[in-house]
């Protein structure tokens, strides 16, 4: 079972013909015989805590894979490390922790030769030729340094002030500012192919940079995406844009000045990282790794999802295989393109209900999408509270459509606290539960439905907002964690 991986299709309730709901019928009892799951965990490596022989602290931000040498490089908190996978489990090898001890875009500048980029001081050139000792042969200060990339003895790192500064890095020990080049935007990440740069801008899209003439780079037409744009990877004619809820962007290379946006690949969570190899994409949306079939690039198809241990953050793919930076994990996913089987996509793990009102009805609802490349079977279900009615839209779903779910509370006052149980013909999760309930997780006392406390809070700038100021008016409390 995942959250990810579906193409196209449509959510039970979207289209004006919306299905008849039928009462959910069968128990919740998952099938003697399951297909098979054309997408495995082959091999792991566990770095960070509940690791058997811990060496380090990992939270893999991203990373570059030599698949002949079968070795990998990564960065993230711990700095830059060595791995080697050799087709069994990967081993640590060595790692240079950096002055901040945390690095966030990686490059490959030449053989076992690397550029490691950090928003707050700029990038170090590591030498990675011995990989139990790493070490630093150039700390450059650069001031909102992200996406990076190298073109023969150049090298060119984009900055959140909207530029692109280059370094002539023939001497990797002394890079050399050449100069820098204005009319970016965000960036997040870049990629080589050939003469061109594509870059990924949070605030503008794609933007393809020419470097025929390495010294004097010239931006070409940029292409809006359907989101922000976090991640991007290239394959032949093919560009692959992560764009966070929007999923995975597809556009057509044919004239490499212009990304020429044909498709989209939608998730149900935002992507944020992208691999593509041999018609193969690859995205993790920190839940699940997912992959779809893009020979044509206008049809995209599903392949397999799965579900990741941890926080998924970065991926490199070779043909069938992919190895994911999996926060303190890393993980070697292995695909069977011949084999087919649903995948089942609950779109909530909870639903609430206001409990309080006797007499009362309170429906909630949530879908079943099929994120595989299968038809997705609901065998059957149940709630155990007879104070709930379940009612569904269908039993089965097309590859990327979904069945709608609605659940039905005939409310007598009392708190609700109750499971819903979905059964499917999912391979590796054929059983679903939902939490239902009047109030949220971790013994809140507060029902889902009742007034807000009023409070006051202060804003960096030291205005103040009172909640009841704004009675009859939507909002939303965000919190979030800054490193």
């Amino acid at each position: 079972g995942t959250t990810g991986g579906t193409t196209g299709g449509t959510t039970g309730g979207d289209t004006g013909d919306e299905p008849q709901l039928a009462p959910l019928e069968g128990d919740c009892a998952a099938p003697e015989r399951l297909p098979d799951d054309p997408l495995v965990l082959s091999t792991q490596l566990t770095t960070g805590e509940g690791a058997e022989e811990p060496r380090l602290f990992m939270e893999a931000l991203d990373l570059s894979v030599d698949w002949t040498r079968e070795r990998t490089w990564v960065v993230g908190q711990g700095g830059f490390m060595v791995f080697d996978f050799d087709g069994k489990q990967p081993e640590y090898l060595g790692s240079y922790p950096g002055a901040r001890q945390r690095y966030y875009k990686l490059a490959e500048l030449d053989t076992d030769l690397f550029v490691a980029t950090n928003r707050d001081f700029g990038f170090d050139v590591i030498d990675a030729s011995d990989p139990l000792a790493p070490v630093a042969l150039a700390n450059i200060s650069l001031s909102g340094a992200s996406g990076v990339a190298a073109a023969d003895d150049y090298l060119y790192v984009a900055t959140f002030d909207g530029a692109l500064v280059i370094y002539d890095a023939s001497d990797p020990g002394a890079p050399r500012e050449l100069g820098r080049m204005k009319g970016l935007g965000t960036p997040w990440d870049m990629e080589r192919q050939g003469d061109w740069l594509y870059v990924a801008d949070n605030s503008i899209g794609v933007i393809p940079i020419d470097i025929s003439d390495r010294e004097r780079p010239a931006l070409s037409i940029a292409s809006g995406t359907a989101a922000a744009a976090q991640d991007l990877a290239v394959d032949g004619d093919a560009l692959f844009v992560a764009v966070g809820s929007e999923g995975i962007e597809v556009f057509d290379l044919s004239d490499p000045s212009v990304a020429l946006p044909v498709s989209r690949i939608t998730y149900g969570t935002s992507v944020l990282n992208v691999a593509a190899d041999s018609d193969r994409v690859w995205g993790v949306n920190y839940e699940d790794v997912v992959v779809a079939d893009v020979s044509d690039l206008t049809n995209p198809v599903s392949l397999g999802a799965q579900q990741t241990e941890e926080w998924a953050m970065c991926v490199a793919a070779s043909g069938e295989r992919a190895l994911v930076g999996d926060w303190g994990n890393l993980d070697i996913y292995t695909l069977d393109p011949s084999v087919r089987s649903p995948e089942a996509d609950p779109s909530r793990s909870e639903l609430y209900f206001y409990a309080g009102e006797a007499g009362a009805t309170a429906v909630a609802e949530l879908s079943l999408g099929n994120r595989g490349a299968d038809t997705l079977e609901l065998l059957g279900g149940s709630v155990d509270d007879p104070r709930f009615t379940v009612r569904v839209s269908g039993t089965s779903a097309a590859p990327g459509d979904a069945i709608r779910v609605e659940v039905q509370l005939d409310d007598d006052g009392e708190e609700v606290q109750a499971e819903l149980c979905l059964a499917t013909n999912d391979p590796d999760e054929p059983i679903y539960t939902v939490e239902l309930a009047s109030s949220s997780a971790g013994g809140s006392s507060i029902a889902v439905g009742e007034a807000a406390i009023d409070f006051v809070l202060d804003d960096t700038d030291g205005a103040t907002y009172r909640l009841s100021d704004y009675i009859g008016q939507p909002v939303a409390l965000i919190f979030f964690a800054t490193w």
